[in-house]
């Protein structure tokens, strides 16, 4: 891939439908898996970026390397932007979980997933 193959979008649309019948049923269940979901993206979002990014800021002598430049940048500044919606969901997602479970914090931390 040129830029990047981004599956994180397409399981979290998926995770997003799944379990969106749990949202007025079981609303912290839900804000609890969609919070280690992210958990999750971020993460492989960050090695992904400590990964590819000194490959695709360095010069190259490879004058089609040299070409592809501009895209990814492109794919660079996409996925940081990325990342900072990802971190603001899981900030209101928490805040949510704050309200729903009276400022309990440590009930998130568990992967206990029953009620």
């Amino acid at each position: 891939c040129l830029i990047r193959n981004d599956y994180n979008v397409l399981l979290g649309l998926l995770l997003v439908i799944g379990l969106n019948r749990h949202y007025y049923a079981k609303k912290s269940y839900y804000v609890k898996i969609m919070i280690h979901a992210l958990v999750g993206f971020c993460l492989v979002d960050l090695i992904w970026m400590c990964v590819i990014i000194p490959f695709w800021t360095s010069k190259s002598s490879t004058k089609y390397w040299e070409q592809l430049r501009g895209l990814h940048i492109f794919g660079i500044i996409f996925s940081v932007l990325e990342l900072l919606v990802k971190v603001a969901m899981g900030y209101f997602l928490m805040t949510d979980f704050k309200a729903e479970n009276n400022g309990d914090i440590k009930k998130l931390l568990t992967f206990n997933y029953e009620e």
